[in-house]
């Protein structure tokens, strides 16, 4: 559980082009927290709670959707006000 932001952590074995969403509970997107092409290793973004209008986000649970052109993985978050 985070409060005001959170850190994400993620691992790329290749070199490749990453999107990473936030994504409530309907599926509806509600931030692009990164995106663009990263080299192979560790890399870190952040979710500061808010949409991509810069609206606090309400509490509940939310999901971090990395995806890659080989790769989808979905993580469960819990924003908690």
């Amino acid at each position: 559980p985070f409060n005001s932001g959170t850190q994400i952590k993620y691992t790329l074995e290749n070199p490749s082009n990453i999107t990473i969403q936030i994504v409530n509970m309907l599926g509806e997107n509600i931030r692009s927290v990164d995106k663009g092409f990263k080299n192979a290793g560790n890399h870190l973004t952040y979710w500061n709670g808010k949409d991509d209008s810069q609206v606090e986000s309400p509490s509940g649970i939310y999901f971090v959707v990395a995806e890659t052109a080989r790769q989808l993985e979905v993580r469960k978050i819990l924003l908690v006000k």
